[in-house]
């Protein structure tokens, strides 16, 4: 989850994640491949350096939050 606590974030494979993003009153989810260089990247920091934007939280926690989305 980012720090924020507006973007919950599920590692599907070593190649995409899944977000769930609070916008308003509103919950997005989106899933992301990533091919494109800045995905990639977003991608290995959030497997080896998330400490300065984010925080772990339980799969539980993510399950909980993408119930809440429109799509």
């Amino acid at each position: 989850m980012y720090k924020n606590e507006l973007s919950w974030i599920r590692i599907d494979s070593i190649s995409s994640f899944t977000e769930v993003r609070k916008i308003g009153s509103r919950y997005e989810m989106h899933t992301y491949d990533a091919k494109i260089l800045p995905d990639r990247n977003h991608l290995n920091d959030l497997l080896h350096n998330y400490a300065p934007f984010a925080v772990e939280i339980p799969a539980k926690t993510f399950e909980e939050v993408a119930v809440l989305t429109s799509k």
